[in-house]
């Protein structure tokens, strides 16, 4: 269910593929998953913990796209395992740690 500010009543799972720039230029692609009520919430978190994380570190080319029933990981939908994977390696979590690739 959205309402008419584009978020949803319940939090979401969001792939998170991004371009971390880091202060002294070097640049790096990562991907993570936010947990979050709506797709511009779940970009400012991430903004938000790329600099506490890295302090002068900038987030550039967020792309975000929202798991849901019909997802599918490499081509196969996900299982009850691979929800609970998806929600023990989201943020915010337990260890207030962003886990990217």
């Amino acid at each position: 269910m959205i309402n008419q500010i584009n978020s949803f009543e319940f939090p979401q799972y969001w792939k998170v593929s991004y371009k971390e720039t880091r202060a002294c230029g070097q640049t790096f692609n990562f991907k993570t998953i936010i947990r979050s009520k709506s797709k511009d919430f779940a970009s400012k978190i991430l903004c938000k913990k790329v600099e506490e994380d890295n302090a002068g570190s900038k987030v550039s080319s967020i792309t975000l796209l929202r798991y849901n029933a019909q997802s599918r990981i490499k081509g196969k939908k996900i299982s009850i395992t691979g929800w609970a994977h998806i929600k023990n390696a989201s943020f915010p979590n337990e260890l207030n740690m962003l886990f990217k690739k």
